[in-house]
């Protein structure tokens, strides 16, 4: 008999355990099988060769590791990635997940995380340990990195008894990601993952048969937790797919659902959008979405516009509307805090705008012009309040106030930062009868019949598309990259941008600015300028620009920038605008009867044309050495330009999807496509001035925030 999963909860000490009763209750039962382009060529993974290759990675890791010891898992979403971290588990080493290394590319985050983590050893694919280049930071040497190869038989006889898990012991960092400020890592225990996944059980009523389906990587919080170790606690399969995939063609998420009848996923606002604009006739024709009981989606700021137009799109192909299960977390409460169960619809409020943001105003709207729905992220959990993050006081429904929690879930801290660990995780509330320590969210809502309502951000921090970002640090970066905008005069925050949430960025001109704005192709050639300094250096790109006038950008008067009153004035479309770029938007492949580009001239003149459209250009002022980061790709787009472009080419010619990254630039798409290695030198040059634009599109799911970073 399969053991439940409560009985599983009470007796487990760590998911290494929980394995183990998988294997020897299920030992055939398919745990794990990895999607790879075909639609019927997977990797597949019982409990039983899952803990096979677990105790062979624990017999070669532990040879050379000691318990307590800090091991940074970077690599793809694969058997390989599940095996070592639970191997990791049952050695007692902290695992920190982060993003595979990509070619051409220093990945300074990953030296940041490697410095403040104390990392003895990268773990990694034997195929990809050569693309980690590391510089020569006295911390670094010395430090061990391992291709791990699970293929080595399993130790004749293993000591279980030997592994010893407790609950209270940290098992992995997560790593949460700013813009240019060091990354901090939220320390979760054996503990915190146990009593999570229960929540998510009882949530979402996931006993009995169940598939489900995901495309989000395995080292973001919400990739890992709720696509693979949610199964694993569970005991139902899970079918994985890389992030890239996903972004280059998006139904492919919907067509493994189908095909799979899979009953449950997750994903971000944003993936909603981009599936229901991608949506064809001929695409809906071949799904069934029929069986999709449970469509978490989280991450990033949830649209009621969003959801409905995907439920109104995917209905003709049997999605039911009540599968949509809006959810809130956050990596410092594990993964969840609180989200709709299914079998009903999710809960909607309109509220004055004007508060929105504003703790203790009452939300009420009376004025119809003045409001605007939210969406409900379910009932919060027994122990968390809204709470005014002033004076601590549990303040009434429909008053917007700090999401504080205290529960099981809540991590033990930020890793070696015992400052910031006070200061985020040991509240108290003004109510003395209230003893516990509560974890300030730093995110802001209000309760309204028991349901939780996320309206914005405590602090200034905004997320696009899964990056946080400091709006102080795009403002800084997009107002110096010429002398005609006023430096450090601008404002950057969030709004929705054809439905989904971007970054937008309001900047000044000086006087001189006026006069050279007059001539389109100096704005323009601004706007490339600005999109190219925001991606290197904060890893976003803007959806939308607008440039006004000397003393337009609303300031305090100690001349603080006050985003929110300037976010207001652009969504009214009050500012006095002198200039204004929006993102074009997605990247679609021609009609299906256009003709092949079959020489090196006519692929040069579609990258020209489309990129120039996108980017509100005149072709003429398109150069061939200019870095596709300055049209405004990020890394959905990016991929979706490849998607496109792939489809005009002839057969013998494929595109690997990173291949915007290695060759940046339109002269070195252009020369690689031609077979002309004599560019690989400007291809090489143009990697390295685009250098780390953070276009990976893992990295940007990745914190996807909209998932919960």
């Amino acid at each position: 008999m399969v053991p439940s999963q409560q009985a599983i909860w009470k007796t487990a000490a760590s998911f290494y355990d929980i394995l183990r009763h998988r294997a020897a209750h299920q030992p055939d039962a398919l745990a794990y099988q990895f999607f790879r382009n075909d639609p019927s060529d997977f990797d597949t993974l019982t409990y039983s060769a899952l803990l096979q290759r677990v105790h062979s990675l624990v017999a070669t890791l532990g040879s050379t590791l000691q318990r307590g010891e800090r091991v940074v898992l970077s690599m793809p979403s694969c058997g390989e990635f599940v095996a070592t971290f639970l191997a990791c588990q049952a050695l007692g080493l902290i695992s920190v997940p982060v993003p595979p290394p990509s070619r051409k590319r220093v990945d300074e985050r990953l030296e940041r995380i490697l410095l403040d983590s104390g990392a003895s050893a990268i773990l990694t694919l034997p195929s990809l340990a050569a693309d980690i280049t590391l510089s020569d930071h006295s911390q670094l040497q010395g430090l061990k990195i391992i291709g791990i190869d699970d293929s080595a038989p399993a130790p004749m006889t293993f000591d279980a008894e030997k592994v010893d898990c407790r609950r209270e012991d940290v098992t992995f960092l997560q790593y949460t990601s700013g813009s240019t400020g060091d990354p901090k890592g939220v320390e979760i225990t054996h503990q915190n993952l146990l009593h999570n996944s229960s929540c998510i059980a009882e949530l979402y009523a996931l006993e009995g048969e169940n598939h489900g389906v995901s495309w989000l990587p395995l080292f973001h919080d919400m990739g890992l937790i709720g696509g693979m170790l949610q199964p694993l606690y569970c005991g139902y399969p899970v079918t994985i797919m890389q992030p890239a995939a996903f972004l280059a063609k998006p139904v492919r998420w919907l067509q493994l659902i189908s095909d799979l009848k899979a009953t449950l996923s997750v994903c971000p606002n944003f993936a909603l959008e981009l599936c229901a604009e991608r949506a064809t006739e001929e695409t809906l024709s071949t799904l069934d979405l029929s069986s999709l009981k449970v469509l978490l989606c989280g991450a990033e700021p949830i649209h009621n516009a969003t959801l409905a137009r995907f439920a109104d799109v995917f209905a003709g192909a049997g999605f039911q509307r009540s599968a949509l299960c809006p959810c809130y977390g956050l990596a410092e409460a594990t993964l969840i805090v609180s989200g709709k169960g299914p079998g009903r619809d999710y809960a909607t409020q309109h509220v004055n705008r004007a508060a929105f943001a504003v703790p203790g105003e009452t939300l009420r709207a009376q004025d119809p012009a003045t409001r605007v729905p939210v969406v409900s992220c379910g009932r919060l959990s027994q122990h968390s309040r809204i709470v005014n993050p002033d004076t601590g006081q549990v303040l009434p429904d429909w008053t917007v106030g700090e999401i504080w929690v205290s529960d099981d879930s809540v991590a033990r801290g930020y890793w070696q930062r015992p400052t910031q660990t006070r200061e985020t995780f040991a509240n108290a509330l003004a109510e003395a009868s209230d003893e516990r320590a509560y974890m300030r969210t730093g995110d802001l809502g209000f309760l309204a019949d028991g349901q939780l309502y996320v309206t914005g951000r405590l602090k200034d921090l905004i997320i696009v598309r899964g990056k946080n970002v400091y709006p102080q640090d795009v403002e800084r970066v997009a107002s110096s990259v010429d002398d005609v905008l006023a430096v450090g005069v601008a404002a950057a925050f969030t709004a929705t941008v054809d439905a989904t949430e971007q970054l937008v960025v309001v900047l000044e001109l000086s006087r001189r600015g006026l006069k050279a704005f007059a001539d389109p192709h100096y704005a323009t050639r601004v706007v490339g300028e600005i999109n190219r300094a925001v991606a290197q250096e904060c890893g976003v790109i803007p959806g939308a620009l607008s440039f006004v006038k000397p003393m337009q950008v609303r300031r305090t008067s100690s001349g603080k920038i006050r985003r929110s009153a300037n976010r207001q004035d652009w969504q009214a479309g009050e500012l006095q605008s002198v200039f204004d770029w929006v993102n074009a938007g997605s990247i679609l492949p021609d009609a299906a009867d256009a003709p092949l580009l079959t020489s090196r001239e006519a692929v040069e003149q579609w990258l020209i044309a489309h990129l120039a459209e996108r980017g509100g250009m005149d072709p003429r002022d398109v150069a061939l050495d200019q870095p596709f980061v300055t049209f405004g790709l990020d890394s959905v787009a990016a991929l979706e330009l490849i998607n496109a472009l792939q489809s005009r080419l002839p057969e013998d010619k494929q595109i690997d999807p990173t291949a915007l990254w290695d060759f940046p630039t339109i002269g070195a798409m252009v020369a690689h496509l031609a077979g002309d290695e004599s560019h690989a030198a400007t291809a090489d040059t143009a990697a390295s001035q685009a250098q780390d634009t953070r276009l990976d599109a893992d990295d940007e799911i990745a914190k996807l925030k909209a998932l919960l970073s």
